[in-house]
């Protein structure tokens, strides 16, 4: 948080993503994002400096303002906690390992309807759950942090299982009330589980080395695969449809961890370009 003084009125500026609401940090990275952002109006949503001042600043005043907003030049990681409680459910971090074919084409089909931030919230509902728990540990260590936090809870759990829950009112309450500082620490840790997933499965992912290319290359490159996940709009739905000869056998696929499908599917292609070497 920064202290601003203009005309001998002290003001109040957020700087860190853990200052934000999810849903506030999405509308800030949306209009970050739009050619020409308005720097001004960027500051206005990260701090209380009435418009009118904002309009009279000068350029470098604004300028120098701006580029003190930490959050929008680099990923900041904050520590997590295992376990916590907000609005009166306590929630875990999934272990991504289980998850399912269907949890990676919800979150894939999030991710294509637009940049990774309009869908952010609903992401994260994903990739934090709900639990029941079944038995504390360090009594005296919760009911402490009921008194010291106001909004995420650090809790110390011993025995827990997950439950089930409606995503888009997660999703929703995500948005409204989660630390944005743990939302983007999550969703950075799940990119690069998914990376280091992809890597075990060369055949289905070719990880492409951009410091090969110019810059002027990498901007080409980066939007034709771009036009390809368009023209492949159904993603990991399409390559359950392809594989099944029902709809049952389909929603046996979706429930299988995600692993399964990506091995079957390298089996696929190995076994299509093998033979497509024997008929040459």
């Amino acid at each position: 948080m920064l202290n601003i003084k203009i005309d001998n009125t002290v003001y109040k500026c957020k700087t860190e993503l853990s200052e934000f609401s999810l849903k506030k940090t999405r509308l800030i990275h949306k209009l970050a994002l739009e050619d020409n952002a308005d720097k001004k109006e960027i500051i206005s949503e990260c701090s209380n400096i009435p418009d009118d001042i904002l309009i009279n600043m000068e350029d470098k005043d604004i300028d120098d303002l701006y580029d003190r907003l930490d959050f929008l030049k680099r990923y900041m990681m904050y520590k997590v906690p295992e376990f916590f409680k907000l609005k009166d459910k306590t929630y875990k971090i999934y272990n991504f390992d289980d998850f399912t074919v269907k949890d990676i084409a919800n979150i894939q089909l999030n991710l294509m309807l637009g940049n990774q931030f309009d869908h952010l919230h609903n992401i994260i509902s994903y990739l934090i759950r709900p639990i029941n728990i079944k038995s504390r540990k360090n009594i005296l260590y919760n009911k402490l942090n009921n008194i010291l936090y106001s909004n995420v809870i650090p809790q110390k759990i011993k025995k827990y299982e997950w439950i089930d829950y409606n995503e888009d009112e997660v999703a929703e309450l995500f948005d409204k009330h989660l630390d944005a500082g743990i939302a983007y620490t999550v969703f950075y840790q799940f990119t690069e589980w998914q990376t280091n997933l992809q890597k075990e499965y060369p055949d289905l992912f070719k990880i492409i080395d951009y410091s090969e290319y110019s810059e002027e290359d990498v901007k080409s490159v980066k939007e034709y695969n771009k036009k390809l996940s368009r023209l492949d709009s159904y993603g990991i739905y399409a390559n359950v449809c392809d594989i099944c000869n029902s709809i049952q056998e389909g929603d046996i696929w979706w429930t299988r961890n995600i692993r399964e499908l990506y091995k079957y599917l390298s089996y696929k292609m190995v076994v299509a370009e093998n033979e497509k070497k024997n008929n040459k």
